[in-house]
């Protein structure tokens, strides 16, 4: 899907899709078990959310697991 960034926060992105009134939060898949184990959001994503900026044009792919997890972001044209 396409949209734009409407708000971003540590491991956390808000885009409102093109075509359509409101925004969703997206976080990073969980990679690993507990973090006492190791576990934690997948770390590319999280370098990823932190490049991008509210205003961007962006693609994602997502997946539901428990929330809306990102699986892949590309900026198509940045703001």
């Amino acid at each position: 899907m396409t949209g734009v960034i409407t708000a971003k926060g540590e491991g956390w992105i808000e885009v409102r899709t093109d075509g359509e009134d409101g925004s969703k939060r997206y976080i990073p898949r969980w990679i690993g078990g507990m973090p006492a184990n190791g576990g934690g959001f997948e770390k590319s994503m999280i370098e990823k959310f932190a490049k991008v900026k509210v205003g961007d044009h962006v693609k994602l792919a997502w997946l539901m697991e428990e929330h809306l997890r990102v699986t892949a972001l590309e900026v198509i044209a940045a703001e």
